[in-house]
């Protein structure tokens, strides 16, 4: 998946120890908890999201963080979610 500022990753369970995190790495690593995008992370490390994106492709490839697609609604949530035709 390619990741973009609205992506939400989440760490994975590694010994970080055996990865070679950067410190700024480490900094990003620590702010994803799996429900904060990247945009959000971003704000919170006072880091560039260009950069925060380099660092979590970087955190991706080293296994230390996943991402997934969101989850696509299912019919039930999408009938309840569309608008209601007005009766006349």
């Amino acid at each position: 998946m390619a990741l973009n500022e609205h992506t939400v990753p989440r760490p994975r369970s590694v010994r970080l120890e055996a990865l070679a995190l950067s410190p700024n790495d480490a900094f990003v690593l620590s702010r994803i908890d799996g429900a904060t995008p990247l945009e959000e992370v971003a704000d919170a490390t006072g880091l560039p999201i260009a950069t925060v994106l380099e660092i979590a492709r970087n955190l991706e490839r080293m296994g230390a963080i996943e991402t997934r697609a969101p989850a696509a609604p299912d019919g039930e949530a999408a009938a309840r979610a569309a608008p209601r035709p007005r009766l006349a």
